[in-house]
């Protein structure tokens, strides 16, 4: 699972005695595509929109919420993708039941896309265009100590379409960053 499946990110998305789900999706969003959710609207409370104190479990809890159409637009995304990481547990370690109740890992995307667990998480992550556009940002800050500029992103861009998607690696993006003029060239008397 890489990153996503490590102890520290699952513990820092987690509640002190329970996962997160709407935690760690947000992380993913973040940090993984690059699209953070808005912040939510004013007044809206965790679990608004419903009485959910009958519900059974968190997943039904979380449904109850998206019914509300202000959280929905959010929350339909980000829920699905933590959801995919329910078999780790609130400090990372892998389990198949919680409170003696199977794990269901399982979820379905805003476009109709099915995932189950680790697996098809990464999957879809890795075939998403936003994840190799916000992998490459995140890699450029590191090596130029800044964020982009739009010179600087638009430079992005025209290296990214020189790739063959399928087949870039992080050998590729590496050299094509260290390419860049942002990279080998410093401006002087800023």
């Amino acid at each position: 699972g890489g990153i996503i499946a490590q102890g520290a990110m699952l513990t820092v998305t987690s509640n002190p005695t329970r996962t997160s789900p709407v935690k760690r999706g947000k992380w993913l969003l973040e940090n993984v595509f690059g699209t953070p959710p808005p912040p939510p609207p004013p007044g809206v409370d965790n679990f608004e929109g419903g009485d959910v104190s009958n519900a059974a479990n968190l997943r039904q809890q979380m449904a109850i919420h998206r019914k509300n159409p202000t959280c929905a637009g959010c929350h339909d995304r980000m829920d699905a993708l933590g959801l995919a990481l329910e078999n780790y547990d609130a400090i990372g370690r892998w389990r198949t039941h919680d409170a003696g109740t199977l794990i269901d890992a399982t979820s379905v995307l805003p476009n109709g896309e099915k995932m189950s667990g680790i697996t098809d998480l990464r999957s879809i992550i890795l075939a998403d265009d936003l994840f190799l556009r916000a992998l490459t940002k995140r890699l450029f800050i590191y090596a130029i100590g800044r964020n982009l500029r739009r010179a600087d992103s638009l430079a992005m861009d025209a290296m990214l379409s020189k790739f063959d998607r399928s087949k870039v690696t992080l050998r590729d993006l590496i050299f094509g960053i260290a390419n860049m003029d942002a990279f080998r060239k410093r401006r002087v008397g800023r």
